[in-house]
C-alpha cells in the first residue's frame, strides 16, 4: 500500500511525507478523508497534503472533519491556471 511504503521510506531517511488527494476520479485517494483513514494508524511523520481544488470538487464538509484531519494535516496545495 502507498501509505505503508511512505512510512517505510520516512523511517529509513528521517523524512516527513504527505499523501496528496487526487479528486473524484481517483479510486485510491480521491478525498482528504480517505488519505486520513490511510495514514491514521501510521507514524505522525506521514500526513495529508490537501489539494484545495480537488477537495472542493468532492463537495465534502471538511470543516466538520477538521478536528480529526488536523493530526495528519501537513500542507495544502493551491494551483492557479
Amino acid at each position: 500500500m502507498v501509505a505503508d511504503a511512505a512510512q517505510h521510506k520516512s523511517t529509513d531517511y528521517e523524512l516527513k511525507a504527505a499523501i496528496h488527494n487526487q479528486g473524484p476520479n481517483d479510486k485510491l485517494f480521491s478525498s482528504p478523508l480517505q488519505v486520513y483513514e490511510a495514514v491514521q494508524p501510521l507514524s505522525s511523520k506521514i500526513g495529508l497534503c490537501m489539494d484545495i481544488g480537488h477537495t472542493f470538487r468532492m463537495q465534502e464538509d471538511l470543516l466538520a472533519a477538521r478536528p480529526a484531519l488536523q493530526r495528519a494535516f501537513q500542507r495544502s496545495r493551491f494551483r492557479s491556471r
